[in-house]
């Protein structure tokens, strides 16, 4: 994958997509906005999931991202957020019930940490990619906001009152 013109840039490019099954012939336009994770449905998902509370600029970044996807990720998403404010969120379920079952913190705060090293690695596959593109990710400086994303990551890991 070699990106020319505008998604060299940044810009949000439009290419065909495959055509939706059992549509021959049809061919659907999709749009991105260069190579952005945050356009990758199960990240916001798996956020959401985890209870990562991201701050005003990474929220406006995932709500300007959810522009990007097809209309049934963005669904799927919202579905998922609005199912979630109707029961108790997963940190807050794991929180409430640490001291009656046993290594639930633990596996919480891997699931978490998963997601942190997926960051990380992020973080670092970036740093050594954008510097030679000259673009950047959302109108922050990427490498300040990649860090800002992993920070509250980590920071909805649970205090472990471990044996």
């Amino acid at each position: 994958w070699q990106l020319v013109g505008d998604e060299a840039a940044g810009r949000p490019t439009s290419r065909p997509a495959p055509p939706p099954h059992g549509d021959a012939g049809v061919v659907a336009m999709a749009s991105s906005k260069g190579p952005s994770a945050g356009q990758s449905t199960m990240i916001l998902l798996i956020d959401s999931f985890l209870g990562v509370e991201h701050d005003a600029s990474g929220s406006a970044f995932q709500d300007e991202m959810m522009g990007y996807m097809p209309e049934p990720h963005r669904r799927m998403v919202r579905d998922y957020r609005q199912k979630w404010t109707r029961t108790t969120p997963v940190r807050q379920y794991v929180s409430e019930r640490q001291a009656n079952v046993e290594g639930l913190v633990e596996a919480f705060n891997e699931c978490v940490g998963a997601m942190r090293d997926f960051r990380k690695f992020h973080l670092a596959t970036v740093t050594r990619y954008l510097p030679r593109t000259g673009t950047g990710t959302g109108a922050s400086t990427w490498r300040t906001f990649l860090q800002g994303c992993l920070d509250r990551t980590q920071a909805a890991s649970l205090h472990c009152p471990c044996k």
